[in-house]
C-alpha cells in the first residue's frame, strides 16, 4: 500500500506541476498581448 500511496502522490504533484506551468505560459502570452 506505501508503495502504491506514494505513485499517487507523485502523480498529484506531476498534475499541479503541469497546471502551475500552464498558469505561467498562459500569463506570459496574456502580458505580451497587453501591449
Amino acid at each position: 500500500t506505501v508503495v502504491s500511496t506514494e505513485g499517487m502522490i507523485a502523480r498529484e504533484l506531476r498534475n499541479a506541476t503541469d497546471r502551475y506551468i500552464d498558469l505561467n505560459d498562459m500569463r506570459e502570452q496574456i502580458e505580451k498581448s497587453d501591449y
